[in-house]
């Protein structure tokens, strides 16, 4: 039972170590991901558009609030919020102030293309052939979408659909607020 015990006890060590170091290496993020999600900057990238062969860069939009969603064409969660992100996005579109950018990941260069197509999405989107991005931006999951301020600093990072009139909302509140920080 004593051995047992001390098993236990060593395994919280560990484990206590482990999130101490973790913790102290990373930036902190908002348990809801809001506005003061470590204001971390935006790592830069730039990537292979899915429209042609143009490259894209997070600098290109330097100025401008930016929603970045990481996506997948066998996503289905992807699928249902879709609609919803081209809504929110013709919403703010002629705006001029705030920028969306799909990025897909872990997917072929045509099925990313093709699911742009299928779903009518009119936004800049990039293919992230390494998924370099996807770790840069410690993506676990998708979706998953990013909203970067003016600044160029994370302000908002969201891994779950946003879907229906509360989904476009609570997207919309982000985005929002992101603007709201120039």
């Amino acid at each position: 039972m004593l051995a047992g015990i001390a098993v236990v006890a060593a395994a919280a060590l560990v484990i206590l170590a482990w999130l101490s170091t973790s913790l102290a290496v990373r930036k902190p993020i908002a348990p809801d991901g809001g506005p003061r999600a470590g204001r971390q900057m935006a790592p830069a990238f730039t990537l292979r558009s899915l429209r042609g062969p143009d490259q894209i860069s997070l600098a290109d939009f330097r100025g401008k609030t930016v929603v970045i969603n990481f996506f997948a064409s066998w996503c289905k969660p992807c699928e249902l919020e879709a609609a919803d992100l081209q809504q929110t996005w013709r919403d703010y579109e002629n705006q001029g102030d705030v920028m969306f950018l799909g990025v897909a990941i872990q997917d072929e260069y045509s099925a990313a293309k093709g699911f742009l197509d299928k779903h009518g999405l009119t936004y800049p989107a990039v293919f992230d052939a390494s998924s370099s991005l996807m770790q840069t931006y410690r993506v676990t999951g998708i979706p998953t979408t990013v909203v970067i301020d003016p600044d160029g600093r994370v302000v908002s990072r969201h891994a779950g659909t946003f879907v229906g009139d509360q989904g476009r909302a609570a997207l919309r509140a982000r985005i929002d607020a992101a603007r709201r920080q120039k």
